[in-house]
């Protein structure tokens, strides 16, 4: 090491990040907290999603925008898989063990749900690219 090496220290800071760090709002804002000893919560949550995924309720943004249909399939399916994730760290903690009420819940409705939403993901995005394309031939 040279001189002017030994000389720099480089002092390495740590921030720390809070939920409440930083106001967040629109369609990936989920408020409310993440109910893992409550099953019937969770299930409920599912059931509300799958609602608007299958068109029987109206999504929380204008359906008439192309890209709603991706937009908030997006968004269900990253809540999906944050259950699906804490319920992991939950099982890699032993708090929820094999075969039990949640850990068939994860495996059984929750990936199903998952599988569902980022099906409605990718019909949303393939809806985008036709609307680009149908543009692209009308207005050159």
């Amino acid at each position: 090491m040279s001189d002017t090496e030994k000389k720099i220290k480089i002092k390495r800071t740590v921030q720390q990040v809070t939920r409440t760090s930083a106001p967040v709002s629109g369609i990936r804002h989920f408020g409310a907290p993440l109910p893992t000893s409550d099953i019937a919560k969770l299930r409920q949550e599912l059931d509300d999603m799958t609602e608007v995924l299958m068109g029987r309720v109206d999504p929380p943004i204008p359906p008439e925008n192309i890209g709603s249909l991706m937009e908030v399939a997006n968004a269900y399916y990253s809540r999906g898989m944050e259950i699906a994730g804490r319920i992991q760290r939950m099982e890699a903690q032993g708090v929820v063990l094999k075969n039990s009420e949640m850990y068939r819940f994860r495996t059984g409705e929750l990936r199903t749900f998952n599988d569902m939403a980022k099906a409605a993901c990718e019909l949303g995005s393939r809806r985008i690219t036709v609307a680009a394309m149908e543009a692209d031939e009308r207005y050159g």
